[in-house]
C-alpha cells in the first residue's frame, strides 16, 4: 500500500461528469499505449504525492491539496450555475460562484503535469529577468542567497551566461514556488479581464488531464482557454493581453452554440492536448489518428520529456541545497530541453 495521499490535479467532481451512469465509470484513453480502459473517478487524473512536498527535516507538507480543496467544496454549485448559464444568452453569476470559477481554472492551469514539467523553465525564465533588471528580492528572500552568490550571478548574467540548476530533488519545490506566484495572478486575470462563455456541443467531448487548454490568439491579441465541464458544455474564456483593457467587475457568462466544425476543432484540440491520459464518456475512434490531424493542421503543444520525473517528484525529498550554475546558452538551451519540448 503507497504510504502518500493519492492526489488529484482534476476534481472528481468534474470527471464524474464525465462517468457512465450505470457504474460511474470513466473511459480512459492512454496516450502511450493507445487503449481504452474503464476505470473509477477516484484514480484518473491522480497521483500519490502528486502535489504533496518533502523537504528534509521537516514534515510532509499537504498545504497545496488542503487549498485545492477548499476550491473543490463549492464546485458543484458552480458547476450548476454553469449548466445553467448555457441555457441562456446570458447570465450573471453569483459572485462567490462567479469567484470559485475562477479560481478554479486557475487551480487548474497551476496544478497540470505540464505547469509540474515546465517550473524549472519558468523559474529559470524569471531569474533571468530579474537579474538582467538587478532586482534580487526573489533570491534574497525567498532563497536566503547570500548577497556575494547574487553578485556573482548578475556579473555572469551580464556577460550573457545562462543559469541552470545544480541541485537534487527539487522539481516539487519549485512546481509549488511557481504555483504560490502564479495562480493569484491567473485568477485575477480571470476574474477582472476574460469574458466567459458556455458553449454546447453537438458532439462529446472528451476531458484531457491538462484540463484548462490554452490557446494563443496572436491576430487577435488575445489567449482563449477552454475546459470541458460535461460531455455537452465547454466552458471557454477569452483574455485581451492589450494593457490598456480596463478591468472589469461583471460577473457576465453568455451561453452560446458551437458549429458541427466548431466542435470537431475542439475535439480534435482536446485530444491533441492530453499528456498521458483522456477522459470521456465514450470511446473516441481512433485518438491517435485524431492527434496526428491536429498536429497536421497546426494544433500543436509543448511535450513533457521525463514524464515519470513529473509522476514521482513529490514522493522526493528535498534537501535544501540549492545552487545555480553560469554556462553557455547552448547548455542552457539542452536543460529546457529536459523538462519540455516544442
Amino acid at each position: 500500500m503507497n504510504q502518500y495521499q493519492n492526489q488529484h490535479y482534476i476534481s472528481r467532481a468534474l470527471i464524474k461528469r464525465f462517468a457512465e451512469k450505470k457504474n460511474g465509470h470513466v473511459k480512459v484513453f492512454y496516450v502511450k499505449w493507445g487503449t481504452w480502459s474503464s476505470k473509477s473517478p477516484r484514480y484518473v487524473f491522480s497521483g500519490f504525492g502528486f502535489t504533496q512536498l518533502l523537504i528534509e527535516g521537516e514534515e510532509l507538507d499537504n498545504s497545496l491539496e488542503i487549498e485545492f480543496g477548499k476550491v473543490e467544496s463549492s464546485l458543484p454549485i458552480t458547476l450548476a450555475a454553469l449548466d445553467k448559464a448555457a441555457t441562456r444568452p446570458t447570465t450573471e453569476l453569483p459572485t462567490k460562484a462567479y469567484e470559485n470559477m475562477c479560481w478554479y481554472c486557475a487551480f487548474l492551469l497551476c496544478l497540470s503535469p505540464f505547469a509540474k514539467a515546465k517550473a524549472p523553465a519558468d523559474f529559470l525564465l524569471n531569474i533571468h529577468s530579474d537579474l538582467a533588471n538587478l532586482k534580487t528580492e526573489v533570491l534574497e528572500k525567498k532563497w536566503n542567497m547570500p548577497a556575494e552568490e547574487i553578485e556573482y550571478y548578475k556579473r555572469e548574467v551580464a556577460l550573457g551566461k545562462k543559469l541552470i540548476f545544480d541541485a537534487e530533488n527539487y522539481l516539487q519545490y519549485l512546481y509549488r514556488v511557481q504555483f504560490i506566484q502564479v495562480c493569484k495572478e491567473m485568477c485575477k486575470i480571470y476574474r477582472f479581464q476574460t469574458t466567459w462563455t458556455v458553449y454546447n456541443s453537438p458532439i462529446d467531448l472528451p476531458l484531457s488531464d491538462i484540463a484548462l487548454v490554452e490557446q494563443p490568439l496572436v491576430k487577435e491579441n488575445s489567449i482563449r482557454y477552454a475546459l470541458p465541464i460535461s460531455p455537452r458544455l465547454l466552458l471557454m474564456g477569452k483574455v485581451r493581453t492589450d494593457p490598456n483593457i480596463e478591468p472589469s467587475t461583471q460577473t457576465t457568462i453568455n451561453g452560446g452554440e458551437l458549429s458541427a466544425q466548431e466542435a470537431d476543432y475542439w475535439l480534435h484540440a482536446i485530444c491533441a492536448s492530453a499528456v498521458v491520459q483522456l477522459a470521456s464518456k465514450h470511446q473516441i475512434a481512433d485518438v491517435p489518428a485524431i492527434r496526428q490531424r491536429a498536429s497536421d493542421v497546426g494544433i500543436k503543444f509543448v511535450k513533457i520529456k521525463n514524464l515519470d520525473a513529473i509522476k514521482e517528484a513529490g514522493t522526493k525529498v528535498f534537501n535544501k541545497k540549492f545552487f545555480l550554475r553560469p554556462v553557455s546558452q547552448e547548455e542552457h538551451d539542452n536543460f529546457i530541453s529536459t523538462c519540455v519540448e516544442k
